[in-house]
């Protein structure tokens, strides 16, 4: 009798330790589908030429930069839906895939800026959004090609670049059309909210167990 008791003790423990250890939940980090290169800040969009030198030029601290076949953009990431306008009406009206928006008083203007991957580039992508002037912007992600430079305006093989991030008169507007990946914040709190419910079903069948293993030694005890 006395085995039969220390056995199910032993049982017990163990099954006990199992179900501590299912009910933990743990949260997984998510990934970010969103990635800039190596050699970029998420928020860079990219240098401008000023007085003989370029000048780095960001999205606002919340945003990053964004592009999507001949498209380019800042977005806000948090949001859950997200897009980048293909053109402007009435030069003040962004147009996204499903919708119009109306550019604000602090920046009236449709913007059209050109993103060019380096001083060579001969198709730039398209930056639409809002600004203080239509006056367009050429941005280059790089200011140093493998071809000289002598051609342009530039003296030397490279350009003076300025250290300090500058503000830029432009606002980027975004939409709430498109879907977008969900949010890293997003994902970790659906596995928390996963852990519980995983750990409630299997503190069931610890339960239903032990008391099995119970029903079942007192029958023995009565042989």
């Amino acid at each position: 009798m006395r085995n039969y008791f220390f056995r199910a003790q032993q049982w017990c423990c163990t099954i006990l330790t199992l179900g501590f250890l299912v009910l933990t939940p743990v949260a997984q980090q998510a990934s970010s589908t969103t990635q800039a290169p190596d050699q970029y800040a998420p928020n860079f969009i990219g240098y401008v030429s000023s007085t003989g030198s370029y000048v780095r030029i960001t999205c606002a601290p919340e945003l990053i930069y964004s592009s999507s076949g001949s498209y380019a953009a800042c977005l806000n990431m948090s949001h859950t839906r997200t897009a980048i306008a293909t053109t402007c009406v009435s030069g003040s009206m962004p147009v996204y895939p499903r919708s119009t928006v109306t550019c604000p008083e602090t920046a009236p203007l449709c913007a059209w800026d050109y993103v060019n991957s380096n001083l060579k580039d001969e198709v730039p992508l398209t930056m639409i959004g809002c600004g203080t002037t239509s006056d367009p912007w050429d941005y280059y992600r790089e200011t140093t090609t493998s071809a000289s430079l002598e051609s342009t305006s530039y003296q030397g093989d490279s350009t003076t670049l300025e250290t300090v991030t500058t503000s830029t008169s432009r606002e980027t507007s975004f939409s709430s059309d498109t879907p977008s990946q969900d949010s890293p914040s997003k994902q970790t709190n659906l596995a928390w909210i996963a852990g519980p419910i995983v750990g409630g079903i299997a503190g069931i069948a610890i339960i239903a167990l032990l008391s099995w293993i119970v029903i079942l030694l007192r029958r023995r005890a009565a042989r």
